[in-house]
């Protein structure tokens, strides 16, 4: 099923952040130009759209000619920085089982449309489609993703290894003789769909690193459009006014498409507004020592008397009553 919008995890962001600032890119700069900021980085599993991140990329690569932005990030960042998605990979029992768990939970990092495997002729193809409509920055793109399932393939069978040839849907190779993931590759260029090849004699290898301690499974990236707005509003991704017009204009679109896109789903905005605040005030009730002004101004209000308000249309009770219920002493 086609995604309502294009996201991927923040997590798969932090890397390039990283070599931009190594590099002494001006980043905030680049990422206010890209619609981006540092709140969106705050957390691994903070959802950001992908049209921005491959803006962020293109901006980063012109920028005193880095062409080779995709290849610099996956050679100079280890897999365990790409998140609770890259761990679990990396804990798979061999190299068959990685890929199948890669293709079949892809969308714990971006819910862009599915890559497939396919067997022929002594090889286990790795097939990548990209994301449509997208072309700024998608060689930086593809640069990275190619190189990062190279280096993902390596973590299995070893450092030396590289694909006997592949393809690429740019129609240009630039800067990927310069580095090592594919040395005396074959590279195939205007492809519709990239697509590395690993030999069937590999695919029972055992990782080579030590398993990774995963505290916490990495959340699926959801196809439905209001529980991606949920997401992003739990995660204050349009900041602290959720009106129509700033929360239409953060989803580039307008507000009467929007109206339209929530009614197709028998909802609201308001509803979806006060479903999301309802679920914080109850997280944040659940603390002993927080107060109705603090949760106030933590979801938005600007009085308190508002929010108590809200919160008696939500549950039928006050946030006072509500926490005595949990058990908790109220703090004035």
């Amino acid at each position: 099923m086609k995604p309502s919008m294009y996201l991927l995890k923040a997590s798969h962001l932090t890397p390039f952040i990283k070599v931009m600032e190594s590099h002494e890119l001006p980043v905030e700069e680049l990422l206010h130009r890209a619609g981006l900021s540092r709140k969106n980085l705050d957390d691994d599993e903070n959802l950001i759209f992908e049209s921005k991140v491959w803006e962020l990329i293109a901006l980063a690569s012109e920028y005193e000619g880095m062409e080779n932005l995709g290849f610099i990030t996956t050679q100079t960042t280890p897999l365990s920085d790409y998140g609770t998605f890259f761990d679990e990979l990396l804990n798979q029992k061999n190299l068959k089982t990685m890929l199948n768990y890669f293709v079949k939970h892809m969308n714990m990092q971006s819910n862009c449309l599915t890559y497939w495997l396919s067997e022929h002729k002594g090889y286990f193809w790795i097939c990548r489609p990209g994301t449509p409509l997208l072309t700024r920055g998608a060689w930086q793109v593809e640069q990275h993703v190619m190189s990062l399932i190279v280096k993902l393939i390596r973590a299995f069978i070893g450092p030396k290894w590289s694909p006997t040839r592949i393809g690429i849907q740019s129609i240009v190779d630039t800067g990927i003789d310069q580095f090592d993931f594919f040395k005396d590759t074959v590279i195939l260029p205007g492809q519709k769909f990239s697509s590395i090849p690993v030999e069937l004699k590999y695919l029972t290898k055992k990782p080579l690193i030590t398993a990774l301690a995963i505290t916490t499974k990495a959340q699926n990236i959801p196809d439905s459009f209001v529980t991606s707005l949920k997401r992003l509003l739990k995660q204050h991704y349009f900041g602290d006014e959720w009106s129509a017009i700033v929360i239409a204009s953060g989803l580039n679109m307008s507000v009467s498409t929007l109206k339209r896109k929530l009614a197709s789903y028998n909802t609201t905005l308001r509803e979806v507004i006060d479903e999301v605040r309802f679920s914080q005030a109850k997280a944040l009730l659940k603390k002993a020592k927080i107060n109705n002004d603090k949760i106030a101004k933590e979801l938005g209000y600007q009085y308190t008397p508002n929010f108590v308000r809200a919160f008696k249309r939500w549950s039928g009770i006050s946030p006072t009553a509500y926490q005595a219920s949990l058990g908790k002493t109220k703090v004035s």
